[in-house]
């Protein structure tokens, strides 16, 4: 707990061990979390893809916001507001932001 807030800015999605990358950032921030630009699966549950970006393979995984939230709980955080940053039939991004409890 060293600082106030940590952001995960269109990070998360590329990380296969989510869970244990968001703990930690439980463990480091005082008070706030955000999560900027996670993408959420319109349709089904947790989604993981291969994709190119910017000419690097990489993974991208579109959460299950119920699965997302029943580990953000676990680590007591509470939704404090959300925004949508885009949307396609498929997927929304969206930015938490978080207290912990």
């Amino acid at each position: 707990k060293s600082m106030d807030i940590v952001v995960h800015s269109a990070c998360l999605l590329h990380i296969l061990n989510w869970k244990v990358a968001l703990r930690e950032a439980a463990r480091v921030t005082r008070k706030y979390l955000v999560l900027h630009r996670t993408p959420i699966s319109m349709h089904h549950r947790m989604r993981y893809f291969r994709k190119d970006a910017y000419g690097v393979r990489c993974l991208e995984i579109w959460f299950d916001e119920m699965e997302l939230f029943e580990e953000l709980k676990k680590l007591s955080f509470d939704l404090k507001r959300v925004w949508t940053t885009s949307q396609t039939s498929e997927y929304v991004n969206h930015t938490y932001l978080l207290e912990r409890k």
